[in-house]
C-alpha cells in the first residue's frame, strides 16, 4: 500500500512539474500576451488601443488608436496605407518586420525627412472598414500626402455587418493569466467568425467611391494595390467576387 501512495505521489508530481514547464513555454512565447480585441459601432472591430506584447517571439505595438505602430506625426510626410491582415500582419509579423514599416524606412531614407507611414488595417478589413476609420479618426489622422488602399480579392467588396463576434480564437476579447488556456483555446476553442454570423444585405461598392471622391477633391496621390492568394498565384487567376 505504501509503495502504490509512492507511485501516485511520484506520478502527481511529474504531472505538476510537466504542467509548469508546459506553462513555462507558453509563456516565453507569449500566449498571456495576445492582443485583445474590441467592438467599435463606427469601424466593426480593432485591437485594443494602447497594447505592447510579445508572441511567437515577435513584437507588437498597438497605438491610441487601436492600430499597430506609432501614433501620426504629422510634422512631417504623412502616407496612409490602409488594408487587412496582410498590411497588420498580427501576432506572426515582427514591428519591424511589417510591410509598413519597411516602407515607412525606405521613404525616410529617400526623402530625407519624417516620415509617418501609418498602418491602418485589421485582420478582414475591407475598404468599408478603413474609410469608416480614417471618417471616425479625421482629427486625430489630418490629411495624408499619400494613400495606398491594399485589397484582396474575397475582401475589395466587404460590407460592414457590426457582427463582431466577441471573444474567439481569432479575435479574443478577454485574457487569462496563464498562457497554457490560451494553448487550449487556440488548439479547441470557439472558432466563431464575423463571416459565419452575419447577415449581409447585399455588398457595396461606395466606399471604395468614397475613397477616390475624398482623394480627388484633396489631390492626394491615391493607388490601390489587389493582393493575389496562394491560390490565385498558383492558378495565376483573380476569384470573382
Amino acid at each position: 500500500m505504501k509503495g502504490w501512495g509512492q507511485r501516485v505521489a511520484s506520478v502527481a508530481l511529474f504531472l505538476f512539474s510537466a504542467l509548469c514547464v508546459a506553462e513555462m513555454a507558453a509563456r516565453l512565447m507569449g500566449f498571456h500576451k495576445t492582443p485583445l480585441y474590441e467592438k467599435h459601432d463606427a469601424f466593426e472591430y480593432r485591437t485594443v488601443p494602447n497594447q505592447r506584447g510579445r508572441v511567437y517571439l515577435n513584437d507588437y505595438t498597438i497605438n491610441s488608436l487601436g492600430m499597430r505602430g506609432d501614433v501620426p506625426d504629422t510634422s512631417g510626410v504623412v502616407v496612409w496605407i490602409c488594408g487587412d491582415s496582410v498590411i497588420n500582419g498580427g501576432v506572426h509579423c515582427d514591428e519591424d518586420s511589417l510591410a509598413v514599416a519597411r516602407v515607412d524606412e525606405k521613404l525616410e531614407s529617400a526623402l530625407g525627412c519624417t516620415v509617418s507611414t501609418l498602418n491602418i488595417s485589421q485582420g478582414s478589413w475591407g475598404p468599408e472598414n478603413t474609410w469608416a476609420f480614417v471618417r471616425h479618426f479625421e482629427t486625430e489622422l489630418g490629411i495624408p500626402d499619400n494613400i495606398v488602399l491594399v485589397l484582396n480579392s474575397q475582401d475589395w467588396s466587404d460590407e460592414m455587418t457590426h457582427c463582431y463576434p466577441g471573444d474567439s480564437n481569432d479575435m479574443p476579447s478577454s485574457r487569462s493569466g496563464l498562457g497554457l488556456i490560451r494553448v487550449v483555446k487556440e488548439l479547441i476553442g470557439d472558432d466563431k467568425t464575423c463571416e459565419s454570423l452575419a447577415v449581409r444585405s447585399g455588398d457595396t461598392h461606395d466606399a471604395l467611391i468614397s475613397w477616390m471622391s475624398f482623394a480627388r477633391e484633396k489631390n492626394i496621390p491615391f493607388a490601390v494595390h489587389m493582393h493575389p492568394s496562394l491560390n490565385e498565384m498558383k492558378t495565376q487567376k483573380w476569384t470573382a467576387e
